[in-house]
C-alpha cells in the first residue's frame, strides 16, 4: 500500500514531467512543457484531511468558488487505481488526472487572517486621504453634466453599443494628462515599463483568478482567446514559465492598456461613464519572494494613496472582505474616491496580494542560493496606478465650479501643466467647438 505522502509525491512528479530544472544561473529562464499544463498545486495542503473543513469555510467565504469535496473524491479514485484496488482503461485514468487538476485550479487562494469575513457591507475603512477636500455643498453636478457644454463627450452607441463613449478635445487631453501623470510617477519609482497585448489566452485570465463564466470577452472565431480585462493578464502571460534569481526580486512592472469588462451596472449612479465595457488603465505588477509580498502590497497601496493625495481628491482606503476578493487575492485594498456630483465613494483603484495563486498556475518561480537546485514559487501582487474614466469623474466633480456651469476651478499643477497649450507668443490656444449634425448613415 502506498502511503498518502508518497502518493502526493507522485502527483508532483506527474506535474513536473517534461519540465526542465533550474541551473541556478543569473539569467531568467523560460520553462516550457507539461509544467505549464499541469500546475504544481500545493496538494500536501489541499489533500490533507485535517484541512478539509478549513478549506470548505474558505470556499464558502469566497461566494462558493471551487469544490474541495470533488477534489478529494477524484483523488480517492486515483488512489484506488494506483494501489491496485481497481483497474480502468488508460483514457479513464488520464481523465481522472485532468479532473483532479481542473478541480484544484478552482480552489480559491487562502484568505489572510485579518481580512473581514462576509460581503461588501463588512468592508473596513483603514485610512482617509485629503479629508478637507470632500465637497458636499450646494447642488453639485455629475461629470457628464459638467462637460456637456464642452461638446467633448460622445456616446457612439451605433458603433460600440450601450455604455460606449468617445472623448474629443478638452476631455481627451484631460484623460491623457491623468494617464501620463500616473505613468510618470510610477516609472520614476523604478517600475519597468512594458507593453502587453490586449488579446490573451482565456486560460491566462483563469490563472489570474477570473473563474466565473462571463468575466471575459472571448472571440467568436476563437473561444480560447479573450480580450484582456487588465494588463495584469498580459504581464502574467509574459512571465509564464519564467524563473528568476532571488537577488533580482522584487521585480516591478507597469503597463498602460485598454481593459475590457462585460460588467453590468448595479444602479443608476453607476450609469454613463462610471461603469463601462472598455477603459484605459495604468497597472502595476510585482513578482517577489513570499517574505516580500505583504510589504509589496503595502508599497502599492502607498503609491495609490500618494496619487490620490497629489491629485487633490478626497478618498478612503478600504480593506475588502472575503466575498470581494475574487479567487486569486489573499488580501485586497480598494481606493474609493469621493464623487460629489454623484454623492458617493466610487472605486478608482485596487491592490491585491495574490501570494502563489497565480505563480503556481503560470509556473513563475525563483531560485535562492541557500537552496541550490530548488525552484520556489514566487508571489505576485498587482495594483491600479490610475484608471479612467472613473478618475476623471472624481476630478471633474471635485474641481467643478458650482456657480458657473461647465467651468472648473484650478486643477492640481501636476495635471494643469500637462493640458495647458500655448502658442508661440505664450497665449493659450482655445479649442474650436465642433458641431456634430445628424445625417444619412454611411452604411
Amino acid at each position: 500500500m502506498l502511503s498518502r505522502r508518497l502518493s502526493q509525491q507522485l502527483v508532483r512528479c506527474w506535474s513536473r514531467s517534461m519540465a526542465s530544472t533550474a541551473d541556478g544561473g543569473q539569467k531568467a529562464q523560460r520553462i516550457r512543457g507539461a509544467a505549464a499544463k499541469r500546475p504544481e498545486f500545493d496538494f500536501d495542503y489541499l489533500l490533507e484531511p485535517a484541512n478539509l473543513e478549513k478549506i470548505r469555510d474558505e470556499i464558502k467565504g469566497r461566494k462558493g468558488v471551487g469544490d474541495i469535496d470533488a477534489l478529494h473524491a477524484t483523488w480517492a479514485q486515483i488512489q484506488s487505481i494506483m494501489e491496485g484496488e481497481r483497474k480502468v482503461e488508460e483514457r479513464e485514468y488520464e481523465t481522472l488526472w485532468d479532473t483532479l487538476y481542473s478541480e484544484a485550479a478552482r480552489i480559491p487562494n487562502r484568505t489572510h487572517d485579518a481580512v473581514p469575513r462576509g460581503g461588501e457591507d463588512q468592508a473596513r475603512v483603514v485610512d482617509v486621504i485629503n479629508p478637507k477636500a470632500k465637497r458636499e455643498e450646494g447642488k453639485l453636478r455629475t461629470a457628464e453634466q459638467i462637460v456637456q457644454p464642452w461638446r467633448s463627450l460622445l456616446h457612439p452607441t451605433e458603433a460600440a453599443g450601450q455604455r460606449s463613449y468617445s472623448f474629443i478635445g478638452p476631455l481627451a487631453r484631460l484623460e491623457r494628462a491623468v494617464l501620463e501623470y500616473a505613468w510618470t510617477r510610477v516609472t520614476t519609482l523604478g517600475f519597468t515599463p512594458v507593453h502587453v497585448s490586449d488579446l490573451v489566452p482565456r486560460d491566462i485570465g483563469e490563472a489570474c483568478g477570473m473563474m466565473h463564466d462571463g468575466m471575459q470577452y472571448t472571440l467568436d472565431s476563437d473561444s480560447s482567446t479573450a480580450l484582456s480585462g487588465t494588463a495584469e493578464m498580459g504581464i502574467a502571460a509574459m512571465l509564464q514559465g519564467t524563473t528568476f534569481p532571488s537577488e533580482q526580486l522584487p521585480l516591478r512592472f507597469v503597463a498602460l492598456s485598454r481593459c475590457f469588462r462585460p460588467e453590468i451596472s448595479k444602479s443608476a449612479s453607476e450609469a454613463k461613464l462610471y461603469r463601462v465595457h472598455e477603459f484605459t488603465k495604468v497597472e502595476m505588477f510585482t513578482v517577489c519572494m513570499p517574505s516580500q509580498s505583504e510589504p509589496e502590497l503595502a508599497f502599492l497601496v502607498d503609491v495609490q494613496k500618494d496619487t490620490m493625495r497629489t491629485l487633490g481628491l478626497h478618498a478612503r482606503v478600504v480593506e475588502m472582505p472575503s466575498e470581494e476578493l475574487g479567487a486569486s487575492a489573499h488580501r485586497k485594498y480598494d481606493i474609493e474616491a469621493w464623487m460629489p456630483g454623484r454623492a458617493l465613494f466610487g472605486e478608482v483603484s485596487s491592490a491585491s496580494n495574490c501570494t502563489d495563486f497565480q505563480s503556481r498556475r503560470l509556473g513563475i518561480r525563483y531560485t535562492d542560493p541557500s537552496t541550490p537546485g530548488v525552484r520556489h514559487f514566487a508571489h505576485t501582487c498587482n495594483g491600479t496606478a490610475i484608471a479612467v474614466p472613473r478618475a476623471l469623474i472624481a476630478l471633474l466633480e471635485t474641481f467643478q465650479d458650482e456657480e458657473r456651469k461647465g467651468n472648473l476651478k484650478e486643477l492640481p499643477e501636476s495635471i494643469r501643466h500637462r493640458i495647458d497649450r500655448l502658442d508661440a507668443s505664450g497665449k493659450p490656444i482655445r479649442d474650436e467647438k465642433i458641431k456634430f449634425q445628424t445625417g444619412p448613415s454611411f452604411f
